[in-house]
This record gives C-alpha cells, sequence and structure tokens, in this order.
C-alpha cells in the first residue's frame, strides 16, 4: 500500500493574515533600524532625515554657532513639547532629554525677528512662509497652537518644516525654542 503524507491546507485568509503581521513587523525593525543608525550616524557628524517635513536623506551636521535664517538645524524641543510629540507618535523615542528623538527643520526667526501669524502664513519680518493651521492631525485628533496675529519680536528661534509645510509639526503650533534647544547645524549631503 502506497502511503502518500497528508497535506494541510491553510486558508487563504491565514496566509494573507500572516503575511500582514511579517510586514508590520519588518516595518516596525526598520523604524526602529532608522532610528539608530540616527543616533549613531549623530555622533559621527550626520544626521539622517526621514520625515517629510524636510528633504528626505543624509545631513552633515557641525556645531550650531553663528545661527542665522535659513539654516537647517538639528533640535531636541523643549520637554513638555517633545513629549506631546513622542505621546502622540509624532516623534519616535531618542535620545533627546525627555527620550524623544531630535527634529531637523529650517530655521526662519531668530531673537529681534518680528513674527506674525495669520491662519495661513508665518511672516517674519514681511516674509511669508505658506503653514496653514490644521485643527485636526492625520488621526484625527485636535491640534494645540498658539494664538493666531501674534505680532511680537520674537525671543527665541522659530522652526519650519519646508520639505511639507501644509502638514509640518512645527513652530506655527508650539512657537520658538531656546537656543539650547538647537543641537546642531546640518547641510544636506545626500536628499530628495
Amino acid at each position: 500500500m502506497n502511503s502518500k503524507p497528508k497535506i494541510k491546507k491553510k486558508g487563504i485568509g491565514q496566509l494573507l493574515f500572516k503575511a500582514v503581521i511579517v510586514l508590520v513587523l519588518l516595518v516596525l525593525l526598520i523604524i526602529a533600524l532608522f532610528d539608530i543608525f540616527s543616533v549613531a550616524v549623530l555622533s559621527l557628524g550626520y544626521y539622517f532625515n526621514w520625515s517629510s517635513s524636510m528633504p528626505i536623506g543624509l545631513y552633515e551636521v557641525s556645531a550650531p554657532t553663528d545661527l542665522k535664517r535659513g539654516d537647517t538645524v538639528v533640535v531636541c524641543l523643549p520637554q513638555a513639547v517633545g513629549s506631546e510629540g513622542l505621546r502622540r507618535g509624532y516623534l519616535n523615542p531618542g535620545h533627546c532629554p525627555g527620550k524623544y528623538s531630535p527634529i531637523i527643520k529650517e530655521l526662519i526667526a531668530t531673537p529681534g525677528d518680528s513674527v506674525t501669524l495669520t491662519p495661513q502664513t508665518i511672516v517674519v519680518n514681511g516674509q511669508g512662509y505658506i503653514a496653514p493651521l490644521q485643527k485636526t492631525d492625520t488621526e484625527g485628533r485636535p491640534l494645540e497652537s498658539i494664538p493666531r496675529e501674534l505680532n511680537s519680536q520674537t525671543v527665541d528661534y522659530w522652526l519650519y518644516g519646508k520639505g511639507n509645510p501644509t502638514d509640518s509639526w512645527d513652530s506655527r503650533y508650539w512657537g520658538g525654542v531656546g537656543r539650547s534647544s538647537i543641537i546642531k547645524k546640518a547641510a544636506p549631503v545626500l536628499t530628495y
């Protein structure tokens, strides 16, 4: 008698479910590796950005001296802001004082500049930056922001996500940051 091993057929649904689980785990692993890679590279004089709020890619970093409008900077946000970003999933866990990752943004205002906020723009010394105020984030959660029509001479540094100015989580929501929050200046090496 010829006996063949019995092959158990799995349903397509089970296979699809397992494939989705494996894909999700791979994505989480890649995100963790990018974060670890970013910290390691920062200590070697480079920063890898993978957020759409600035051009994605590799930046060379240096000491944050002689800061001026237009510079790209790496920032550890103030703890209250960074902790909220971590809680909402805007930031990854990292090595800033509140245990969240640093961000990279364009510096658009420095102490002494005039900053005016409208519902659609941040105006610095008369130059407008597209910055529409979103009422909710992509998850539908309400977004807090500083009052519109604020017109003052700033004592802080204002940050802007020029890679995705419509949806960037930047100074339009939490205002400027102090000089001590800026940990590096950055220059693009290989970005897109």
